[in-house]
């Protein structure tokens, strides 16, 4: 458990990081890790993990 005063940023770092350390390049991993921020983390969260997915996910991406 963590406490944040930006939990949207602090997740966007941790998405970015175990996509680049778990070398995570498919639509399904990043479905996976998806569904393991939303397993972990409590549902007022939700939103804003979806919203930082969505982000990072463009970003990542776009970039390959």
């Amino acid at each position: 458990m963590k406490c944040s005063y930006d939990p949207g940023q602090d997740f966007k770092q941790s998405m970015l990081d175990m996509i680049y350390e778990k070398e995570l390049n498919s639509s399904q991993d990043m479905v996976d890790l998806l569904q393991c921020y939303l397993t972990l983390n409590h549902p007022r969260y939700h939103d804003i993990i979806v919203k930082v997915f969505t982000d990072v996910w463009s970003e990542v991406f776009q970039a390959l």
